[in-house]
């Protein structure tokens, strides 16, 4: 016998029967339909304002800037290697003519001491060329230290390891390539200099940076395209596609926008009056640079007749001592001259190298 239990513990009717009262049939258990909705777009902005086209330019000039200020610290660097390095050579050249002085007082010490002895001189004599020895010799350290000092500071820069084996063989001579040479016009020399390129591009800069901030008030145009799958009944797909374009014309932040543009271009303002006086001053440097050029120049030649006339005064004062007529203090005076316009034509010899490599650097 078949029994049917209902719902509270009523029992079923039979098929066919019709239930009796109270008795509730039992709910009908829910059907999970499966749904599935997919939407993909992509939009490609066709026109904002120019600050597409704007902000490529500014990426493009910002990397150039970058170039140019890599530039400029490999000149400079150049420039701070160059002058230490001509630095060293000009004490080694000062150190070479103190030798030959200190050569010129040992003699002269054993000549004088020997007259000493034999009486033919004061004692007085050979003081003062020990005096003029040891004076030589304190100047004789200093140069060794300061010899030691710039080829340190050569080698910081350069990223070399020092050690006192490190000799640099260069030297100077007294004759010099005439600066005309190297001559270029001004305005030419300066227009090409990295410092007004760079300039250039922060005036430009600011232009780009005013045309953006215009573009924040001019239309935008954008094209797209939108593609639609849903499954929402009995595995009846659907599918759908969109292409669509959109105009946006900014109506709200207007007073915003214009207090912004007036900032920026006053900005523009400044950076194009700083690039204008900026300018001028290079002009104004690089012309010194050329007018100390040229006088360093013709000091060389005067510093060479100098050292002409030194020498040969030094040649005189000796064979006139030797004869023994005139006092040891004008042969000592004449020692001291010499070394004097070696070291003054030195210097001149130094100066103009440093300069004509400033002056090249500055204008190629």
């Amino acid at each position: 016998m078949l029994h049917y239990i209902g719902v509270g513990g009523f029992p079923l009717p039979p098929p066919g029967l019709v239930p009796p009262p109270g008795c509730v049939p039992p709910p009908i258990p829910p059907v999970a339909l499966p749904i599935v909705v997919t939407v993909l777009t992509a939009t490609q902005p066709v026109f904002a304002g120019g600050r597409i086209v704007n902000g490529n330019k500014l990426a493009k000039i910002g990397v150039e800037a970058a170039e140019l200020q890599q530039q400029k610290i490999n000149r400079d660097l150049l420039l701070s290697t160059e002058e230490s390095y001509w630095t060293v050579i000009l004490l080694q050249e000062k150190l070479k003519t103190v030798r030959q002085v200190q050569a010129l007082l040992d003699t002269l010490y054993r000549d004088v001491n020997g007259a000493y002895s034999a009486g033919l001189v004061i004692q007085n004599d050979v003081l003062k060329v020990t005096l003029k020895q040891n004076e030589l010799s304190s100047t004789l350290m200093k140069l060794e230290n300061g010899i030691r000092l710039s080829k340190m500071a050569l080698c910081q820069i350069i990223g070399l390891n020092y050690s006192d084996n490190i000799t640099l063989i260069d030297s100077i001579t007294t004759e010099s390539i005439s600066p005309m040479i190297y001559f270029k016009p001004t305005e030419t020399a300066v227009t090409n200099r990295v410092e007004k390129q760079l300039l250039d591009i922060k005036v430009k800069s600011e232009e780009l940076q005013h045309k953006m901030i215009l573009g924040e008030a001019l239309p935008q145009v954008m094209v797209g395209a939108s593609y639609s799958y849903n499954n929402l009944w009995l595995d009846q797909n659907s599918f759908n596609g969109l292409v669509f374009a959109v105009v946006q014309v900014p109506l709200t932040d207007w007073w915003k926008t214009g207090h912004n543009l007036k900032k920026q271009k006053i900005k523009w303002q400044i950076a194009d009056n700083e690039r204008r006086d900026l300018t001028e001053k290079m002009n104004l440097q690089t012309q010194q640079i050329w007018n100390e050029l040229e006088e360093t120049y013709k000091q060389i030649d005067l510093a060479n007749a100098t050292v002409e006339n030194a020498s040969q005064n030094l040649k005189v004062a000796t064979q006139n001592y030797q004869a023994g007529l005139i006092p040891l203090s004008d042969l000592l005076e004449a020692q001291t001259l010499y070394r004097q316009a070696v070291d003054q034509q030195s210097e001149e010899l130094i100066t103009y190298q440093i300069k004509l490599n400033k002056y090249q650097q500055l204008t190629k």
